[in-house]
């Protein structure tokens, strides 16, 4: 079995680089994967900037530019298209330049495997923010102008998808946030229409995850969501990255809500209600050990660090200081006392628990 890792970049080769650095330094995981760096512009001088970057990085990468519209759809499409058109891969890992992944990502998806999905969605995804996401939502400062919004059990996770839930075929665009992003697609998903929406500026991710509830529940497409939120830590205070840069796109043309209608509307039947329930969950367990937590929140203030450099630093401003003197014992001892255990093998939770 073999993975097609891809990042799918438009900007910024540092972000880039930093993104390709979580993926080589992964910890143990027996995944057997090939890089591919998606260039979703174009912009020939960027794109020779990144060919210069990973010229010689010690784990080789391919790399292919494709036509972009400015718009996070096509060059998601241009991943899956990519995927589809290369032998030899079963199954597609994906991440925005910019966004990074967990130490541990890898070994967990591993785990996941052995329940055979052809789509993994990332249900409550950690952040990087300068904004707190909720006061429900545990987050810990990293720096005067950094949060990190992470969740650290069910309880939490159930909260969010609460929020998340809101039933998009009643509600404007402007009051929807997407309840899952893909992370993971099988080769036999390709089958089925699950392509972006190209036109849209923002939440091309619902689109996706619409199609896919409608395959999870009339065509037994093995879908799940991850309840953990070790996988993938989302990115929104780097203004290069495509997080940042379609989450602050929060109001909606009428001619831009009303094309999101239509794209869900000829939906709404088959799929008949929308019930967050009838899709499975898969949990590892949380990070429910305090030196597990720590390790976490460690890796977190490392990339934050490295993002301080980039845009910071390099403007004048010097937060450094204010990093490496964060005390994170004293801002998680709270945090810590009721937690639970150590993290299992993975399991299939009811319904009603999320």
């Amino acid at each position: 079995m073999k993975f097609f890792v891809a990042i799918l970049t438009s900007s910024d080769t540092a972000l880039c680089k930093i993104t390709y650095n979580t993926i080589i330094n992964q910890e143990t995981h027996n995944l057997l994967y090939d890089i591919f760096i998606i260039v979703n512009s174009k912009n020939t001088e960027y794109y020779s900037n990144i060919l210069d970057t990973f010229r010689d990085v010690s784990v080789p990468v391919q790399i292919i530019q494709t036509e972009s519209n400015g718009y996070p759809g096509k060059g998601h499409n241009s991943v899956l298209n990519t995927f589809r058109n290369t032998n030899g891969y079963d199954y597609c890992i994906l991440i925005d330049s910019g966004d990074f992944f967990y130490p541990t990502a890898f070994s967990n998806l591993s785990m996941y495997l052995a329940y055979k999905p052809d789509m993994l969605f990332v249900s409550y995804h950690d952040n990087l923010s300068t904004n707190i996401s909720a006061q429900n939502i545990p987050h810990i400062c990293i720096d005067n102008k950094c949060y990190l919004n992470y969740n650290i059990d069910i309880v939490t996770a159930k909260l969010w998808y609460e929020s998340k839930g809101k039933n998009p075929f009643h509600h404007n665009i402007n009051l929807l946030n997407t309840p899952a992003r893909p992370v993971l697609f099988s080769r036999r998903v390709l089958e089925y229409d699950i392509l972006y929406d190209e036109n849209m500026k923002l939440y091309d991710d619902f689109i996706v995850f619409i199609k896919c509830f409608e395959l999870c529940v009339l065509k037994s497409i093995n879908m799940y969501l991850l309840i953990d939120s070790d996988i993938y830590l989302y990115n929104t205070i780097s203004t290069n990255s495509a997080t940042y840069v379609y989450s602050s796109l929060t109001n909606h043309r009428d001619d831009e809500n009303n094309h999101f209608i239509n794209s869900i509307k000829k939906k709404y039947l088959a799929i008949r209600e929308w019930d967050l329930k009838q899709i499975p969950k898969l949990s590892l367990g949380q990070y429910n050990d305090p030196g597990e937590l720590i390790r976490k929140f460690k890796f977190v203030i490392n990339i934050v660090k490295q993002l301080s450099i980039l845009e910071i630093y390099n403007n004048g401003g010097n937060n450094i200081e204010l990093i490496m003197k964060y005390a994170i014992e004293k801002q998680i001892i709270n945090l810590l006392h009721d937690l639970g255990s150590i993290r299992q093998n993975p399991c299939i939770l009811n319904s009603e628990a999320v």
